[in-house]
């Protein structure tokens, strides 16, 4: 692969180029440094090739979260409710990266943690996202659950990847206790609506084997949208 690096709106971005333009374009919503990380646990689970954008400047509370809201997990948190304007960031990022490529590459948005809470935004608010991968994500948001049930997607993803670590509901924290459940709720909602969607169970806490959780979705993924 040959990357790419640019600035989109003041962001450090970089597209990791799979030299195949027609090829799917993963965004990832996730530290940038996790990225080889996840390109080779992908090559290794399934050679699929596809192109992956990644942001090398998240501001991680602030970009991330889809509305303003009070410290949840630390006192420092700062969730200001930042995602529409990232979400504009990330679309402009992809309208590069097409150009780049001279292709209309479908697009699979992924992340992890408050970056898999985005990824689900994402497929809320744009039409871009033809899969989604919520890898441990932070479906404990405040009035995320409610919103994802009571809204529509601009545009319905072809599938929907979420998956948990089986202890990252063990806190005594009122909020994050419930990731669990809101995640098995989201994905028999989704399957209601008839969208491809799993969620997969995996051994550990939040902070374990973070690039095997991303590459797992967005194999799949891919997989489901038969792209090969």
């Amino acid at each position: 692969m040959k990357t790419i690096p640019t600035t989109i709106d003041g962001r450090q971005v970089v597209l990791y180029d799979c030299e195949q333009p027609a090829s799917p374009l993963i965004v990832l919503i996730a530290s940038s440094q996790i990225a080889p990380a996840v390109l080779k646990v992908c090559a290794r689970l399934d050679p699929i090739a596809f192109h992956l954008l990644v942001f090398d400047d998240l501001h991680w509370d602030e970009d991330l979260s889809p509305w303003p809201h009070e410290p949840v997990v630390q006192r420092d948190d700062h969730f200001t409710g930042d995602a529409p304007r990232f979400l504009q960031i990330v679309q402009n990022a992809v309208s590069w990266a097409k150009r780049t490529l001279q292709a209309d590459t479908p697009v699979i948005v992924a992340g992890y943690s408050m970056g898999g809470l985005f990824a689900l935004y994402a497929a809320y608010m744009s039409r871009m996202c033809e899969g989604v991968v919520c890898a441990s994500g932070s479906v404990w948001y405040p009035g995320f659950y409610e919103f994802a049930t009571t809204h529509s997607m601009k545009g319905q993803p072809k599938a929907i990847y979420l998956s948990l670590g089986d202890k990252e509901s063990r806190t005594s924290n009122p909020y994050l206790r419930q990731t669990g459940t809101i995640m098995e709720k989201l994905a028999r909602f989704y399957k209601a609506l008839h969208i491809p969607c799993v969620l997969e169970w995996n051994p550990g806490n939040h902070f374990v084997d973070a690039d095997l959780r991303l590459a797992k979705g967005i194999v799949w993924t891919l997989q489901q949208l038969s792209i090969r």
